[in-house]
Order: C-alpha cells, then structure tokens, then sequence
C-alpha cells in the first residue's frame, strides 16, 4: 500500500511520533512517504491512503486547506475525511455536542468586539478565557479577569476571527488535561491516554508551552463518555484524540481534535500498532 502521512513545511518529516508510525507501517511492507500539504508539485493520486498528521500550519491557510482535501479526496482516501475536518475546525462543533446533551465546557461565540458575552461571562466566573475559534497550541489564547483585559483581547482576537469565551478551568491549572486517543477500524476503539500538565504558574498545557506529558489509565466513565462524543462525529476518520477537563469532579469536553493531533505514540507502542491495522483495514 502507498501511503502518505501528510505534514507542513516546518516538519518536513513529521514529529517523532510520525516517525514511529511511518516506522511501523515500513515494517509491515507499506510504501510510506511524508508530504507537505501546499506542495503543488505533488500528485496527490499516487497515494493509497492519505493520512492527516502534522499539518500544523493549516489554521493560517484555512480554506486552501480545506480545497486541498476535497481535491485529494476525489480520487484517494482521506483520513480523516474533508467531512469531518470541515466540521471540526470551528469549534462551534462543541455548542452541537451539548445541544446533544454532552457535557462540555461552557462556551460562547461572538465575532464582534460590542459583544456583551464576554462580560456576562466575567460575572459569572471571576476569569474567563478567550481564544480564536480556528486555532492551535493555544495560539492567541488570553486569560483575563477584569473588563480591560476583555477589551484588549477581544480586539486582537476579533481581527482575525470569532472569539471563543469559556470560563477558566481552575483545576487545568494543577492537574492539567488528559486527553484520550482513539483509533477508528469499523468502530471507535480507544487506544491510550496522557494528563498534560502546564508548567508552574501557566494554564497552557502545550509542549510549546513548557507543558509535561504523563500516562494517564482512564477509567471506564470516563472512556464511555469519550465513546459518546465521538458518536457525534461525521464523515469517515481514522484518529481522534478527545481532550478533557475535570469541573467540580465532572468531566467535561475541552476539545475534539480530528485535524492535526498530536498523538502521543512515544507513550503506546500498541496505540501505533492499532493505528496501522486500521490503516491496512480501511481499503477492505
């Protein structure tokens, strides 16, 4: 099988995790070839299977993204599909997943800097968090607690997109995120998990950030109410991860990430191993 996992011009061979992936996929026979997405030299039909991985570029060129996949799409198998990247790279998905009765974190959307959202919020919650509805790593992300910082972030963020407003989780600030892989073969199956804890004194747990990764073993509850949101989910995919948070001891929806996640592989070897069943299962 010729496959691509798909990355952007700043890792031209994907992230370490990619390249466990690739490894694996070559050792079971496969042809496996990293591409730049924007690259227009590349005939996109000589592939098999493309597979979505490290094209963390693609919230800067969002609708040439998105032609770009439909266009692949038309003729080799997208994974995940144009379906379900149109659906999930604005995160108004998360007000869909709660009028289905998912419990995820609060949230309003508004692309006007007049917006009264915001402040609402600031009464309800004593600091709130602002971002851009189509972001990534926490880029552009502001925690605020008075009406001046409001303003501020509200007009660097309204220039460039609508504004997400979600009250800060304090408990992301100590114990972090954890975030749970699964692999789609026929059905979800979860994979494996890891807690994201931000450095001291930061409420972002990226990496980029001075977050940490550790294992996390999820309970039963907390894999079946996963299983839940991803029954919302459209179109045909191959990986999600599905961020959590704990509020007052109830977990909540932080995100779907169905895009560009990252996978924590270096974490699971089995989690690689299920990921190239699937692979080698989505022809059949």
């Amino acid at each position: 099988m010729k496959i691509s996992l798909v990355t952007c011009n700043k890792l031209l061979l994907g992230t370490n995790d990619d390249q466990l992936l690739a490894a694996e996929l070559c050792r079971r026979g496969h042809h496996v070839e990293f591409k730049v997405w924007s690259d227009n030299s590349i005939n996109w039909k000589h592939f098999d299977v493309i597979v979505l991985r490290s094209t963390w570029d693609y919230c800067e060129h969002l609708s040439d993204f998105l032609k770009w996949a439909k266009s692949v799409e038309s003729h080799s198998l997208l994974l995940n599909s144009s379906q379900t990247l149109s659906w999930n790279h604005e995160k108004k998905y998360l007000l869909e997943l709660a009028e289905k009765n998912i419990s995820v974190v609060p949230t309003k959307i508004f692309s006007s800097s007049e917006s009264k959202d915001p402040f609402d919020l600031l009464k309800l919650y004593p600091q709130i968090v602002l971002k851009p509805e189509v972001s990534a790593s926490a880029k552009n992300t502001f925690k605020v607690q008075s009406e001046e910082q409001v303003r501020s972030a509200v007009k660097s963020i309204t220039a460039h997109s609508r504004v997400i407003a979600q009250p800060f989780i304090s408990s992301v600030a100590k114990e972090g995120e954890v975030s749970l892989v699964f692999v789609y073969d026929k059905s979800w199956s979860y994979s494996h998990a890891v807690q994201k804890i931000p450095k001291a004194n930061d409420f972002r747990v990226q990496s980029e950030h001075g977050g940490s990764v550790q294992d996390f073993i999820p309970s039963v509850e907390l894999i079946n109410f996963s299983y839940q949101a991803l029954s919302c989910v459209p179109g045909r995919c191959l990986l999600a991860r599905v961020d959590i948070v704990n509020w007052w001891q109830q977990p909540l929806i932080m995100e779907i990430e169905l895009i560009e996640p990252e996978l924590f592989f270096r974490c699971s070897k089995k989690g690689t191993q299920k990921v190239v069943q699937a692979i080698e299962n989505s022809l059949s």
